[in-house]
């Protein structure tokens, strides 16, 4: 996904919470989110990922030089991986759900099994450093269906909001 998608997609899930929580204060786009994030002095972490989509190199892993799944080099890349051509890949074309497939070919074999993504994340929705109250979106990506389906706005199942006080 481009930074562009990324920040339009983000924007489209403002909306549906402004929608949805009219008496929250949000901000208005992804870049004024951003700014509000920014103003709380909160930083974000780069992880490292396996070529192949398979492990992260994060807590007991962030030292390794090899993934701990299908020995891929972290650094070098190998042309017969499944992302060579340098494009972001799909989650089904990483080695761990082929190894779910071939562990479980019953459930891969039925179309009509669903496999989904989770995403969840914490925010302060009325953008005050005083309060302390803050809720979580957990939202589902049917990955099942093709990418350019699945990360479509009617394709996004908002499934909870868990509120945190």
């Amino acid at each position: 996904m481009y930074v562009w998608d990324q920040c339009k997609g983000m924007t489209m899930i403002l909306d549906l919470l402004k929608e949805a929580f009219a008496h929250a204060k949000l901000p208005q786009s992804f870049s004024d989110m951003k700014k509000v994030i920014r103003k709380l002095g909160l930083t974000s972490e780069s992880i490292h990922a396996c070529p192949n989509n398979c492990k992260l190199y994060w807590e007991a892993n962030a030292e390794r030089e090899t993934c701990i799944v299908c020995d891929e080099s972290r650094w070098k890349k190998n042309n017969s991986s499944a992302n060579s051509d340098g494009k972001l890949g799909h989650p089904r074309d990483g080695l761990a759900w082929k190894a779910f497939d071939i562990q479980h070919p019953k459930f891969a074999a039925d179309p009509r099994n669903v496999r989904l993504g989770l995403a969840s994340d914490g925010f302060n929705p009325f953008g005050t450093t005083s309060s302390s109250y803050s809720i979580w979106p957990v939202v589902l990506f049917p990955y099942n269906l093709p990418p350019w389906i699945s990360m479509k706005q009617t394709s996004i199942i908002l499934s909870m909001i868990i509120p945190e006080k």
